[in-house]
């Protein structure tokens, strides 16, 4: 019974170090012709980038975080609660107006910084951000 304990533990660390990426690359050397180890390189790298992305996006929610506190706080009269835990934090009905401009102010912060430094991790360039500079200096 050990040996089948030991051939199934084998198995399965086989199958959790190839994990999704095995599965991924021997379907991509089918379809792109490339070898397995090419491809596999391509999906650790991939892996990174979409990894480092988004170490980046939880870092950034502090910023976010403390600027949904600012305009909550300067906007809603009174105060508001410390912890993030406690629900009020997040949405109180006294003051939705103060809540649902920090949501709208933060989103529409958010969403463009995140876009934009998918593509910059993504590509490994500031091309993107130049491009935007670029559009945003524009006369058109």
């Amino acid at each position: 019974m050990s040996e089948i304990a030991d051939i199934i533990s084998i198995i399965t660390g086989i199958m959790t170090i190839l994990g999704i990426s095995g599965i991924l690359s021997w379907s991509l050397t089918r379809e792109s012709g490339g070898t397995l180890s090419s491809n596999s390189i391509t999906i650790f790298a991939k892996s990174i980038k979409i990894g480092l992305a988004l170490i980046f996006q939880l870092i950034l929610i502090i910023p976010i975080q403390a600027l949904h506190i600012f305009l909550a706080l300067a906007i809603g009269e009174g105060g508001m609660p410390a912890s993030a835990q406690n629900p009020d934090f997040w949405w109180r009905d006294n003051y939705w107006y103060a809540y649902s401009v920090s949501y709208l102010i933060g989103v529409l912060i958010w969403v463009p910084v995140c876009i934009l430094s998918f593509t910059v991790i993504y590509t490994w360039s500031l091309a993107p951000v130049n491009t935007l500079i670029q559009h945003l200096r524009s006369s058109r």
